[in-house]
């Protein structure tokens, strides 16, 4: 556990031009302050590295972007880890800028984000995303490209309303069918 109160990455670990295995490991109540506007990587800070990230897990840690982890030119996959009540204004688990993710088996839950996504992927190309993400439910999971629209934010909310109305839908659906039982 670690608390950082200036301009800082990566509150837990700090890795730039390397290679890391991360193995049974915890990342817990780490911190970045927000006093300071551009804090990365509550738990993990890489810039231009290669991570694996095996049956670790990490939770409540904080940061203004990548609560739990923030990645730029770099390379992150995990397998059989946890990612839990993380918390940032962007990514509340995963900040990735142009950088390659794979959650292999991987549970991400209970976070909070103020502002976009709790995996915000910034300068990558949704396309190129989509074939490592596999089947998806366009009903459930939704995708915005900025450069592609002319205001994010209304976007954005068009989005979430859409997920809020066939969630609701397929609560209410489950209740009635429950009840025709």
């Amino acid at each position: 556990s670690a608390s950082v109160e200036y301009y800082a990455a990566g509150a837990g670990i700090c890795s730039l031009n390397s290679k890391l295995f991360i193995s049974s490991s915890r990342f817990e109540d780490n911190s970045l302050s927000t006093m300071y506007y551009y804090c990365p990587g509550g738990a993990i800070f890489s810039k231009n590295c290669e991570i694996s990230l095996v049956n670790s897990s990490l939770t409540n840690n904080s940061a203004t972007y990548g609560g739990a982890v923030y990645l730029t030119d770099s390379r992150l996959i995990t397998d059989g880890s946890c990612f839990e009540k993380n918390s940032a204004y962007s990514g509340a688990a995963i900040f990735s800028n142009q950088s390659y993710v794979n959650l292999k088996l991987t549970q991400v839950c209970n976070h909070f984000q103020d502002g976009w996504g709790v995996i915000y992927c910034e300068n990558s190309n949704i396309d190129v995303l989509k074939p490592y993400i596999g089947d998806y439910d366009e009903k459930r999971v939704k995708f915005i490209v900025s450069q592609e629209v002319d205001d994010e934010i209304e976007a954005s909310v068009e989005a979430i309303k859409e997920l809020i109305d066939y969630f609701v839908n397929f609560r209410l659906t489950k209740y009635t069918d429950r009840k025709k039982r």
